[in-house]
């Protein structure tokens, strides 16, 4: 083995155990490919629109709560606009907080819509999102310590 070798399997291997002990401290180390973290761009509603504009709305995903309830990504259609809305609901039982995330990047940077529409003692909807085309909408509630929270859609 020459000498240039020798040193370029020093390097790589002082590279391996600078890694390691990165990881084991517990330093999240950004390497190609690797997963990144969700961003939240804002706190925004998009056009604020009322659900009950919507005609033929159906819940797209459901998910129960552990304490009762269900929270529901709701869809419908925007008359007069070619675009669907969304927007969550929780049905059953009260929450702390609701909110619609929304996203056009698939879910990695996004919105959370967080202003009640409508809240009662057993029941809340959100504001709803429209869809222009290529946006994924998920639901999500908390009750205290528990949560429930639909799949990106």
């Amino acid at each position: 083995m020459s000498r240039w070798s020798r040193a370029k399997l020093r390097i790589r291997d002082v590279s391996v155990v600078t890694v390691a002990t990165f990881l084991s401290a517990g330093v999240v180390i950004g390497l190609p490919g690797s997963a990144q973290a969700d961003t939240v761009i804002n706190y925004s509603c998009g056009p604020r629109a009322d659900p009950n504009w919507a005609t033929n709305a159906r819940s797209v995903m459901t998910k129960s709560l552990p304490n009762g309830g269900t929270v529901e990504l709701r869809q419908g259609y925007w008359p007069g606009t070619g675009q669907y809305l969304y927007w969550t609901r929780v049905s059953g039982s009260s929450v702390k907080s609701l909110h619609l995330d929304w996203s056009d990047s698939g879910g990695s940077a996004y919105h959370i819509c967080k202003d009640l529409w409508y809240s009662d003692s057993n029941s809340a909807y959100t504001y709803a999102v429209n869809d222009p085309g290529g946006r994924v909408f998920k639901g999500f509630a908390f009750q205290g310590n528990w949560y429930g929270s639909s799949s990106w859609y």
